[in-house]
């Protein structure tokens, strides 16, 4: 793998500042940009920072870029968000993207571009997504206009395919009973909750995380078609939640039931998948379910403008998410970041 030392300090200044661009390429695809839009990037950067902290090393470079942080340069696209220079940074963002991309396939590893190709995308939708009220539970919204869409695929072309895309589609819902399809959109939800109840009972912002996450994840596979396979079904027929047997409110909510059952389900979910569908669907089930965790641990983060290194994940929200993490077999990894 490389690392820092491989690069010039103008080549890790353009791996830094290619991500903030793109975010603000979704941003202005609209309008100018706004503080919500801009603050996504910095959220982005946080979780991740947060994400790599909490397992093991994975992205090799990719983590040291979100350690040192973004760059932007202020003076030539501008300094606030209400100020941005939209067509410099729609001219831009492309460009740096895919000389960045270019110059990671020269000196770092495939699973390095591609740890990168899905911190940047990530990065992208969460600004394209920054405007979303769902209500609770509700993941069919769409926050995503057709100009940041475009923006969004755009991004995405700069990038090779992502690996074992054509093989995604193997199994779908039929090949399921009904009680084996409940398991897996059940799963995710109880998984959410572990990491509501690690500190306390639960509360609102934690519950609403797992709508977040739905919401987010239904966005990204409708813009990217060739990703999520069996993963894009579980998501749009939506969480399930027995309300009666683990709580029917965030201040109700049964800690020591769900602690039990979200493991135990989650363990049944995987094996299931294990035994019916590809190694790429067991990872594609992998990030949607640890990303929607982690949006839990991360639900109450209030960071400031480009501040990455926050650290609202409590050392019991952790150990939730690791305990979460050890139920997917070790040859499952993803390579860097949930796209």
């Amino acid at each position: 793998m490389a690392t820092k030392t491989d690069f010039t300090p103008e080549e890790w200044t353009l791996l830094r500042a290619a991500p903030v661009l793109a975010g603000l390429r979704v941003a202005v695809a609209d309008h100018g940009g706004n503080f919500d839009e801009v603050a996504a990037i910095a959220q982005a950067f946080v979780e991740a920072h947060e994400r790599l902290w909490s397992t093991p090393p994975r992205g090799g470079v990719v983590e040291e870029i979100i350690a040192d942080g973004p760059f932007y340069d202020r003076a030539h696209f501008g300094d606030s968000p209400d100020k941005l220079d939209a067509e410099r940074i729609t001219e831009a963002s492309t460009t740096s993207l895919r000389d960045a991309v270019a110059l990671l396939e020269r000196k770092a590893s495939a699973a390095e571009v591609q740890a990168y190709r899905e911190f940047v995308l990530d990065l992208a939708r969460r600004v394209a997504e920054a405007h979303q009220e769902a209500g609770m539970f509700d993941h069919r919204a769409s926050p995503v206009s057709e100009r940041e869409r475009a923006a969004l695929a755009e991004l995405a072309s700069v990038f090779p395919a992502a690996p074992a895309a054509g093989t995604v589609n193997a199994v779908t819902k039929t090949d399921f009973t009904p009680e084996e399809w409940t398991l897996l959109r059940a799963a995710p939800v109880l998984a959410g909750l572990r990491v509501a109840v690690a500190d306390h009972g639960g509360n609102f912002d934690e519950v609403a995380a797992i709508a977040e996450a739905y919401g987010a994840a239904h966005e990204r596979w409708w813009s990217n078609p060739g990703e999520g396979g069996l993963v894009n079904e579980i998501i749009a027929d939506g969480p399930f939640y027995d309300r009666a047997h683990f709580g029917d409110s965030p201040d109700k909510l049964d800690a020591e039931r769900i602690t039990e059952a979200s493991t135990t389900s989650l363990r049944d979910a995987v094996a299931l998948l294990e035994r019916k569908a590809s190694a790429a669907e067991v990872q594609a089930y992998r990030e949607f379910v640890l990303d929607l965790a982690r949006r839990v641990a991360e639900a109450h983060q209030e960071a400031g403008v480009f501040d990455h290194r926050a650290g609202p994940v409590s050392e019991r929200e952790r150990a939730a998410l690791a305990e979460l993490a050890s139920v997917f077999p070790a040859g499952v990894r993803s390579p860097a970041l949930q796209p």
